[in-house]
Protein backbone atom coordinates (compact mmCIF):
# COMPACT_ATOMS: atom_id res chain seq x y z
CA UNK A 1 0.00 0.00 0.00
CA UNK A 2 2.85 2.40 0.85
CA UNK A 3 4.73 1.56 -2.36
CA UNK A 4 1.64 1.90 -4.54
CA UNK A 5 0.53 5.15 -2.89
CA UNK A 6 3.97 6.66 -3.50
CA UNK A 7 4.00 5.31 -7.07
CA UNK A 8 0.51 6.67 -7.77
CA UNK A 9 1.50 10.10 -6.46
CA UNK A 10 4.56 10.13 -8.73
CA UNK A 11 2.51 9.01 -11.75
CA UNK A 12 -0.21 11.60 -11.16
CA UNK A 13 2.16 14.46 -10.39
CA UNK A 14 4.25 13.70 -13.51
CA UNK A 15 1.18 13.98 -15.75
CA UNK A 16 -0.38 17.10 -14.20
CA UNK A 17 0.47 20.74 -14.76
CA UNK A 18 0.24 22.27 -11.31
CA UNK A 19 0.11 25.95 -10.49
CA UNK A 20 2.54 27.36 -7.94
CA UNK A 21 0.06 27.35 -5.05
CA UNK A 22 -1.23 23.80 -5.55
CA UNK A 23 -1.32 21.67 -2.39
CA UNK A 24 -0.31 18.68 -4.50
CA UNK A 25 3.16 20.21 -4.84
CA UNK A 26 3.66 19.64 -1.12
CA UNK A 27 3.58 15.85 -1.57
CA UNK A 28 6.39 13.90 0.07
CA UNK A 29 6.68 10.12 0.02
CA UNK A 30 4.87 8.30 2.79
CA UNK A 31 6.11 5.41 4.94
CA UNK A 32 4.66 2.54 6.97
CA UNK A 33 4.32 4.52 10.21
CA UNK A 34 2.48 7.37 8.52
CA UNK A 35 0.23 4.95 6.61
CA UNK A 36 -0.72 3.25 9.90
CA UNK A 37 -1.71 6.64 11.31
CA UNK A 38 -3.67 7.40 8.15
CA UNK A 39 -5.54 4.08 8.33
CA UNK A 40 -6.21 4.65 12.02
CA UNK A 41 -7.82 7.99 11.18
CA UNK A 42 -9.88 6.40 8.39
CA UNK A 43 -11.19 3.79 10.86
CA UNK A 44 -11.82 6.49 13.48
CA UNK A 45 -13.80 8.52 10.93
CA UNK A 46 -15.95 5.46 10.29
CA UNK A 47 -16.85 5.35 13.98
CA UNK A 48 -17.14 9.08 14.73
CA UNK A 49 -19.17 10.59 11.89
CA UNK A 50 -18.92 14.24 10.90
CA UNK A 51 -20.47 16.03 7.91
CA UNK A 52 -17.16 16.85 6.18
CA UNK A 53 -13.64 15.45 6.43
CA UNK A 54 -12.28 18.90 7.30
CA UNK A 55 -14.59 18.97 10.37
CA UNK A 56 -12.26 16.49 12.12
CA UNK A 57 -9.69 19.31 12.27
CA UNK A 58 -12.20 22.10 12.98
CA UNK A 59 -11.67 24.48 15.88
CA UNK A 60 -15.41 25.28 16.05
CA UNK A 61 -16.95 24.24 19.35
CA UNK A 62 -19.60 22.11 17.60
CA UNK A 63 -17.01 19.91 15.91
CA UNK A 64 -14.04 20.36 18.21
CA UNK A 65 -12.12 17.15 17.86
CA UNK A 66 -8.55 16.85 19.05
CA UNK A 67 -7.82 13.31 17.82
CA UNK A 68 -7.20 13.97 14.13
CA UNK A 69 -5.03 17.04 14.65
CA UNK A 70 -2.77 15.16 17.02
CA UNK A 71 -2.22 12.37 14.51
CA UNK A 72 -1.52 14.43 11.34
CA UNK A 73 -2.43 17.69 9.65
CA UNK A 74 -5.60 18.00 7.60
CA UNK A 75 -3.64 18.84 4.45
CA UNK A 76 -1.41 15.77 4.81
CA UNK A 77 -4.42 13.52 5.40
CA UNK A 78 -6.11 14.89 2.28
CA UNK A 79 -2.95 14.36 0.22
CA UNK A 80 -2.69 10.75 1.39
CA UNK A 81 -6.39 10.22 0.67
CA UNK A 82 -5.94 11.70 -2.81
CA UNK A 83 -3.08 9.34 -3.72
CA UNK A 84 -4.08 6.26 -1.66
CA UNK A 85 -3.60 3.22 -3.90
CA UNK A 86 -3.37 -0.57 -3.74
CA UNK A 87 -2.23 -1.49 -7.26
CA UNK A 88 0.01 -0.07 -9.98
CA UNK A 89 -2.05 1.76 -12.63
CA UNK A 90 0.27 0.55 -15.39
CA UNK A 91 -0.14 -3.15 -14.54
CA UNK A 92 -3.88 -3.24 -14.04
CA UNK A 93 -6.15 -5.35 -16.18
CA UNK A 94 -8.38 -2.85 -17.97
CA UNK A 95 -11.28 -5.30 -18.10
CA UNK A 96 -11.25 -6.31 -14.44
CA UNK A 97 -13.65 -4.15 -12.50
CA UNK A 98 -11.88 -4.98 -9.23
CA UNK A 99 -8.32 -4.66 -10.47
CA UNK A 100 -7.59 -1.67 -8.22
CA UNK A 101 -8.71 -3.56 -5.10
CA UNK A 102 -7.54 -7.11 -5.84
CA UNK A 103 -4.28 -6.81 -3.87
CA UNK A 104 -6.22 -5.59 -0.82
CA UNK A 105 -8.88 -8.30 -1.08
CA UNK A 106 -6.22 -11.00 -1.57
CA UNK A 107 -4.25 -9.73 1.43
CA UNK A 108 -7.36 -9.69 3.63
CA UNK A 109 -8.27 -13.25 2.61
CA UNK A 110 -4.72 -14.42 3.41
CA UNK A 111 -4.88 -12.76 6.83
CA UNK A 112 -8.28 -14.33 7.56
CA UNK A 113 -6.90 -17.76 6.64
CA UNK A 114 -3.76 -17.41 8.79
CA UNK A 115 -5.54 -16.30 11.96
CA UNK A 116 -8.09 -19.08 12.38
CA UNK A 117 -8.90 -22.48 10.91
CA UNK A 118 -12.51 -23.08 9.89
CA UNK A 119 -14.71 -25.30 12.01
CA UNK A 120 -17.35 -27.74 10.82
CA UNK A 121 -20.25 -25.30 10.61
CA UNK A 122 -19.82 -22.62 7.96
CA UNK A 123 -22.26 -20.32 6.23
CA UNK A 124 -22.16 -18.15 3.11
CA UNK A 125 -23.33 -14.68 4.08
CA UNK A 126 -24.41 -11.96 1.68
CA UNK A 127 -23.51 -8.48 2.92
CA UNK A 128 -23.86 -4.96 1.59
CA UNK A 129 -21.09 -2.44 2.20
CA UNK A 130 -22.83 0.96 2.05
CA UNK A 131 -21.58 3.10 -0.85
CA UNK A 132 -23.31 5.83 -2.85
CA UNK A 133 -20.44 7.03 -5.04
CA UNK A 134 -19.74 6.20 -8.67
CA UNK A 135 -18.83 2.58 -9.21
CA UNK A 136 -19.47 0.12 -12.03
CA UNK A 137 -20.34 -2.74 -9.71
CA UNK A 138 -22.51 -0.84 -7.21
CA UNK A 139 -25.70 -2.72 -6.37
CA UNK A 140 -29.22 -1.50 -5.59
CA UNK A 141 -31.19 -3.73 -3.23
CA UNK A 142 -34.49 -2.06 -2.25
CA UNK A 143 -35.20 -4.43 0.66
CA UNK A 144 -31.90 -3.79 2.46
CA UNK A 145 -31.25 -1.15 5.14
CA UNK A 146 -28.45 0.23 2.97
CA UNK A 147 -30.04 0.19 -0.47
CA UNK A 148 -26.91 1.17 -2.44
CA UNK A 149 -23.52 -0.38 -2.01
CA UNK A 150 -21.04 -3.08 -2.81
CA UNK A 151 -22.38 -6.60 -2.45
CA UNK A 152 -19.96 -9.09 -0.96
CA UNK A 153 -20.23 -12.76 -0.13
CA UNK A 154 -18.45 -14.01 2.98
CA UNK A 155 -17.69 -17.46 4.33
CA UNK A 156 -18.25 -17.22 8.09
CA UNK A 157 -18.49 -19.53 11.09
CA UNK A 158 -21.03 -19.53 13.91
CA UNK A 159 -19.09 -16.83 15.80
CA UNK A 160 -19.27 -14.49 12.81
CA UNK A 161 -15.56 -14.80 11.98
CA UNK A 162 -14.97 -14.22 8.26
CA UNK A 163 -12.71 -16.72 6.45
CA UNK A 164 -13.02 -15.35 2.93
CA UNK A 165 -14.68 -12.49 1.08
CA UNK A 166 -15.64 -12.19 -2.57
CA UNK A 167 -16.99 -9.02 -4.15
CA UNK A 168 -19.99 -9.64 -6.38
Amino acid sequence: MVVETNRNAAQVLNTMRLNRSSRLKKWTSTNIDEMKKFLGLVLYMGLVRMPEISDYWSSKMLYRNLVAGRVMSRNRFQLLLRFWHFNNNENMDQEGRLSKLLPLISHLNECFKRKKSPGKELVVDESMVPFRGRLLFKQYLPNKTHKYGIKIFKICDTTGYTYKIKVY
